[in-house]
């Protein structure tokens, strides 16, 4: 095992081997705000704290490069009702826009899109 300078090491992980104790860990992920012009905006229904059906937006833009603050993915979101979440994504200035499908494990693309310049 390599030592590495200034790595996070686990701590209070009594429950691994002593070796695993002990190894370096990845660093933190940085997020930062997604840029115009790339990434996805994903709308699904999801559910809050109360198990209360609510609808989630998310715009996530996976950086090609990290940028000056060592941030690796922008991401934005929005929860609401279905229209509030789906006017919040159709906002967005993301390259492209999806919603889950109800009835299959796939994405379409999010009804009322076609309208954005």
């Amino acid at each position: 095992m390599a030592v590495v300078s200034g790595g996070r090491r686990r701590k209070g992980a009594y429950y691994l081997a002593q070796d695993g104790q002990r190894a370096v860990i990845a660093p933190e992920q940085r997020f930062g705000l997604p840029r115009k012009g790339h990434g996805t905006v994903y709308v699904c229904e999801s559910r809050d704290v109360n198990r209360q059906i609510v609808w989630t937006a998310e715009w996530i833009d996976e950086y090609e490069q990290p940028d000056a603050d060592g941030c690796t993915v922008g991401i934005a979101k929005f929860e609401g009702d279905f229209e509030a979440a789906a006017r919040w994504a159709r906002t967005q200035p993301a390259a492209s826009w999806l919603m889950a499908s109800r009835s299959t494990p796939a994405w379409s693309p999010l009804p009322g899109i076609a309208d954005l310049p």
